[in-house]
């Protein structure tokens, strides 16, 4: 809080606050602070992933899919394009798991994997738990109009 009382500007302070209202489950207060972090700085797109682990973390799945779709397909300093994506692609599959979509879950595991995410064994693993299951992949509607 003194870091934003100094510099009500600063995003990162208001990231930050952000994270420790997180971490004691003060969500609807967190999820305001990553707003701040938006107002003052829309460029930085990464804020919604912010975003969608704070409504992931209140099972508001749906609002975190939507959050984290507006990342996709932007850089994340030092990361590429690519690597973006897929850890992105990651974070949908536990998303859409928790939501109780496996089909939707594997097809973003997959995803990930393509994309030479860094926890591709990790993945390789859940996903083949669920193809084991007889799951097959299924794109979310909202990747098909893409």
């Amino acid at each position: 809080r003194l870091a934003i009382k100094k510099n009500p500007r600063n995003p990162k302070a208001h990231e930050l606050s952000g994270f420790s209202l997180m971490s004691f489950k003060r969500f609807g207060a967190a999820l305001a602070a990553f707003r701040n972090c938006l107002a003052i700085a829309p460029h930085r797109m990464f804020y919604h992933y912010d975003i969608g682990k704070t409504y992931y973390w209140m099972g508001k799945y749906h609002l975190a899919i939507d959050a984290y779709r507006k990342v996709l397909n932007y850089a994340w300093p030092p990361y590429g394009k690519k690597e973006t994506n897929a850890g992105i692609y990651r974070e949908m599959g536990f998303t859409y798991l928790a939501w109780n979509k496996p089909r939707e879950a594997l097809w973003c595991y997959e995803k990930s994997i393509s994309l030479g995410d860094y926890f591709g064994e990790t993945l390789q693993r859940r996903a083949m738990e669920l193809k084991n299951k007889n799951i097959a992949p299924k794109a979310p509607a909202w990747a098909l109009k893409n």
